[in-house]
């Protein structure tokens, strides 16, 4: 590993306005340069099925959005029970995205609930949550 200050000589020499226009003279000519695949998770790959953001997938597996992040990179695992729900959004992400359309409100409940916000008539925290006076 370098040191800093072997990297501010190193970057000292270096032309980068030389070395960006060679790249692009490799890219146009169709040179390829080491080409790298990136593992995905699990639980990426289950949610991006289902077709949900992170929000949403976390509702619907009943966790915190921060808990689903940790799952995504890998620094925790899911209990046994989310790691079931996991498995059907591998093989039926349709399923839950049945189960959770059922429970959205329509296009008027969110504007109603939008606008009464707005007014400050109601308080909700999204648009699955119930009016709360």
């Amino acid at each position: 590993m370098m040191t800093k200050e072997q990297l501010i000589e190193r970057d000292a020499k270096r032309d980068l306005g030389a070395e960006l226009l060679q790249s692009v003279q490799q890219m146009k000519s169709g040179q390829k340069g080491a080409i790298h695949q990136v593992q995905v998770s699990q639980v990426i790959e289950a949610r991006q099925k289902v077709g949900f953001s992170q929000r949403q997938f976390a509702d619907l597996m009943g966790v915190s959005l921060r808990t689903l992040q940790e799952w995504e990179q890998g620094r925790r695992n899911p209990s046994r029970a989310a790691s079931s729900l996991l498995r059907i959004a591998m093989e039926r992400p349709d399923v839950l995205r049945a189960v959770f359309s059922a429970e959205l409100p329509n296009a008027e409940t969110v504007a109603a609930m939008q606008e009464a916000r707005a007014m400050g008539r109601a308080r909700f925290s999204n648009p699955c949550d119930t009016f709360r006076d």
